[in-house]
């Protein structure tokens, strides 16, 4: 691969539309403080691309309410989890936060029910955050393993002369001699993003390798591999604290999101619907008022029905 593109020339993946984003976060929040905005004040005047990011930002803060109001509900939740926190992901989920570490046998599947999050460990010490209605497999004959469903974070900080991690998913093989990355299966792609050094991607059988450095994330469909973009670290994983955070991202997307924390199925039959973009930070643990404001927000109407249904129409 010749290498990530260059994505600084504006729009919605934007890396300095997400550090703008960041800002916006900081400085609406009451306790700001004067060093801080002082800070922002050389970052906005330090290059005119940030003045625009900052107008899109804001624009985003004015006409999409979910992003206001889930910054909010993740606050009034808990009154000490700072700022920083809320952009690091100091703040974890109880569900997870207080789990132990349990061995991942080979030729086992596990999965997870909704809102639940499980901690893996493989025999090689490999780390495993399975993330909330997602299925793991681990596979004997070969020792790779298969995400079947949902998300999954995984940590290998030594291989101890073993070969690399190999994970498998929608047809993709992923290997890892070291580094940490997240794994995610959507309606109509999967998404991957590093955040330590390196993985090894094969889209295809018979397809030539490509290699996804950290701070990069990619998508893939129909075994193709899309170009990298840039991704923020806070970001990577940020399900794993109990943030759903999305950038441009299909609102099919958002409900499978969704679905994974409140349980049930939200059911979109017009397509034009399904590829609505939204940018927003959800707070895991409240999904029906994520749910409520994003509904509010684009003018949908949800029709509960018999069977955790949901139907939802523009």
């Amino acid at each position: 691969m010749s290498g990530p593109p260059d994505t600084t020339d504006g729009g919605s993946d934007d890396p300095m539309l997400r550090e703008a984003l960041e800002w916006l976060v900081r400085l609406r929040d009451e306790h700001a403080t004067r060093s801080e905005q002082q800070a922002f004040d050389l970052w906005l005047t330090a290059d005119t691309r940030h003045r625009t990011a900052w107008a899109e930002a804001t624009r985003l803060w004015d006409s999409f309410e979910p992003v206001r109001s889930q910054v909010r509900a993740m606050r009034q939740r808990d009154r000490a989890l700072s700022r920083r926190d809320l952009l690091r992901g100091a703040g974890a989920l109880a569900l997870v936060g207080g789990a132990s570490w349990s061995l991942l046998p080979q030729q086992h599947r596990i999965g997870t029910a909704p809102g639940e999050l499980r901690k893996l460990t493989l025999a090689d010490g490999t780390r495993i955050t399975l993330g909330a209605r997602s299925t793991l497999e681990a596979r004997a004959e070969d020792r790779a393993l298969i995400l079947h469903r949902g998300s999954a974070y995984f940590e290998r900080t030594h291989h101890g002369g073993a070969g690399p991690l190999r994970v498998v998913v929608a047809g993709v093989e992923v290997t890892c001699a070291t580094g940490a990355f997240d794994l995610s299966l959507w309606p109509d792609r999967a998404t991957l993003a590093v955040a330590r050094d390196r993985v090894i991607l094969r889209p295809a059988v018979g397809a030539a390798t490509q290699p996804l450095a950290a701070g990069w994330q990619t998508s893939v469909s129909d075994g193709a591999m899309a170009a990298p973009i840039p991704v923020s670290a806070a970001a990577i994983g940020a399900w794993r604290d109990g943030r759903l955070i999305f950038s441009d991202a299909p609102l099919a997307e958002v409900f499978a999101a969704l679905d994974r924390y409140r349980g049930g199925r939200l059911l979109c039959l017009d397509r034009q619907t399904r590829q609505i973009p939204v940018t927003a930070a959800f707070d895991a643990a409240t999904p029906d008022l994520a749910l409520a404001t994003v509904a509010d927000s684009l003018g949908l109407s949800l029709f509960p029905l018999p069977g955790g249904l949901t139907l939802v129409r523009a």
